[in-house]
């Protein structure tokens, strides 16, 4: 009874002080009993961080470039593209392979004639110039044909992801299954009913792709929030308590590793400019 007591004491008390001298805690202080047994006076020392006065320039000097976003007929056009290219078809082709062909082989590489780990594979589908296998792999089967055999020689690189294999060369057996030349789809209302929903018109697709070209612009209100903020604190070094530093690097670690799934470090210098314009946006408010 005698401990909960106190920490009402101790909270109350602390509340109002801190009201009477007009102060405004950034972080939970950090208390010192200095006399708390049963008898004598309630004494304790209390040390916390408080926020920091912020002093801005008179507004009806702030000159502020409005930033805006247009999305022209190339953007769209642009956007529809990508599109099509998403939903690429391919057909068997009655020549060689070329780049952007799709090309399905089986192989198996071979370092000093020894098989080695992920070396095999079988009906595997490569886009040639895409570059997601090894760039000597895709070369080496420009010109192939379906039913040929190749073999191409590789050298991973020093800083290759394996390291057991980084640096060192391989030889690998391949057998072209098939080779396909890609056509983008028509641009056809069957194609715009695919990419947008059915019943639509490519005018109606057209509408949609401007509007989610609009929304991969840079957002206007950013830049203009980031300039005005650093106009109304010209040259002002603000000493951020630490107990927001630590807030706010949290804060933006979550933030970033729900994006990634990485494991950020912490960032003092971006989260202390971050507080800085938050304290002035609540002085603008």
């Amino acid at each position: 009874m005698h401990r909960e007591v106190i920490g009402e004491l101790l909270q109350s008390s602390f509340a109002e002080a801190v009201t009477e001298k007009k102060l405004s805690p950034a972080g939970n202080p950090r208390i010192e009993p200095q006399s708390i047994d049963e008898g004598q006076d309630l004494r304790y020392t209390a040390t916390f961080e408080v926020f920091p006065e912020v002093a801005l320039q008179p507004m009806d000097s702030l000159e502020l470039d409005r930033v805006t976003a247009e999305v022209t007929e190339p953007d769209i056009d642009a956007m529809i593209l990508r599109l099509r290219k998403q939903q690429m078809r391919y057909s068997p082709a009655a020549r060689a392979a070329a780049s952007g062909d799709k090309v399905t082989i089986d192989f198996l590489g071979k370092i000093d004639g020894v098989e080695f780990a992920g070396g095999k594979g079988e009906n595997v589908a490569i886009v040639l110039g895409e570059r997601r296998m090894l760039p000597e792999l895709e070369q080496g089967l420009i010109g192939a044909q379906a039913g040929e055999h190749r073999d191409v020689t590789v050298h991973f690189p020093a800083d290759y992801r394996a390291t057991e294999l980084a640096g060192k060369a391989a030889s690998f057996a391949t057998d072209i299954k098939t080779v396909e030349e890609p056509a983008l789809p028509d641009l056809d209302e069957e194609f715009c009913k695919d990419s947008a929903s059915p019943r639509r018109s490519c005018e109606i697709a057209r509408g949609r792709g401007r509007q989610h070209a609009r929304e991969l612009e840079p957002e206007p209100a950013k830049p203009q929030q980031d300039g005005g903020h650093g106009k109304a604190l010209p040259g002002q070094s603000i000493d951020v308590p630490n107990a927001l530093l630590e807030s706010q690097i949290r804060d933006m670690q979550i933030d970033a590793m729900r994006r990634s799934g990485a494991r950020m470090s912490r960032r003092r210098p971006r989260a202390s400019r971050s507080w800085s314009r938050r304290g002035a946006a609540s002085r603008l408010a």
